[in-house]
């Protein structure tokens, strides 16, 4: 006769092992970050972040330069 605590184990390594086979997907599909410019700025600098456009593949009007 089984134990009454071991009887759902097998259950919990299952989801475990899902979980983590989830999260390991989820954190190789992730974008990768790039540093372009670094600097220290000075007490009276300021600092602007602007993002460049991104070409989708069906929005032909930024390709043109139309």
């Amino acid at each position: 006769m089984r134990d009454k605590g071991s009887s759902g184990s097998g259950s919990w390594i299952a989801i475990g092992i899902g979980l983590a086979g989830v999260k390991t997907i989820l954190k190789l599909g992730r974008r990768r970050r790039q540093v372009v410019y670094s600097s220290e700025l000075q007490p009276d600098e300021s600092l602007s972040i602007s993002h460049l456009p991104r070409l989708n593949s069906g929005d032909s009007s930024l390709k043109s330069g139309s």
